[in-house]
């Protein structure tokens, strides 16, 4: 309620997409392939958007944790539902916070139910990735995406972050290691760097999802000259 009360208006107006969670990619009609994404940092994001006025739209995975206050979402299990989601949003939107951990692979999924009594192969082919896709339907788009990293320096980090800024129509690139203790997948805690477009970046230490989120987008709306 008090949360409800002091919300703020810094960026009315914005309207803001924030994906979350991780896909499943089907083997079978009951089995799939997934992440350990919790989907807590996309979701703190979501929240920390709607708390400072903007009109928030999240994409969320089904097994992601929900909101804890009343925005507008649309769920996907798929990297293919979300793929399509951000075709039919993202051309209304100004923002994009695409923080889903996104399969990497797709596979050719079988019918039923697969005998379970001998060894199975499974075939998994690379998939396009979506947030190249993104800028596609909308040209205007501000993108921020993330990268989950393991057990890189903070000079790796920034190689890596500058390395795929280069190659992408991506506007700020937020990487952290998730092979350290107390951040990344499932926990409450995380840290991580953020990297503009020209190279220009700001660290934030471990602290808990919901500030980060509150700080990162802070950062972003800075940077983009909004309130």
């Amino acid at each position: 309620i008090l949360a409800l009360l002091n919300k703020q208006e810094l960026l009315k107006g914005r309207r803001i997409i924030v994906t979350a969670g991780g896909t499943r990619e089907r083997i079978d009609d009951i089995r799939f392939i997934a992440n350990r994404s919790s989907g807590k940092m996309g979701v703190a994001i979501a929240e920390a958007c709607f708390l400072k006025g903007a009109d928030v739209l999240l994409l969320r995975s089904v097994n992601a944790v929900k909101p804890r206050y009343l925005i507008r979402e649309e769920t996907f299990e798929t990297a293919d539902e979300l793929t399509l989601l951000l075709k039919q949003h993202a051309p209304t939107y100004n923002i994009c916070f695409h923080t889903a951990a996104v399969s990497d692979f797709k596979i050719a999924a079988q019918e039923g139910k697969i005998p379970s009594e001998q060894a199975l192969t499974l075939q998994l082919m690379p998939r396009k990735k979506i947030y190249r896709e993104i800028k596609t339907n909308n040209p205007r788009i501000k993108l921020i995406a993330f990268k989950a990293e393991w057990k890189k320096s903070d000079k790796e980090l920034l190689e890596k972050a500058k390395r795929k800024l280069n190659n992408s129509n991506i506007d700020f690139l937020v990487v952290n290691d998730v092979g350290k203790p107390k951040q990344g997948f499932i926990v409450d805690t995380n840290a991580a760097i953020v990297v503009a477009k020209d190279g220009t970046y700001k660290k934030f230490p471990l602290q808990s999802k919901r500030q980060l989120a509150d700080r990162l987008v802070d950062y972003v709306r800075q940077r983009i000259n909004i309130g």
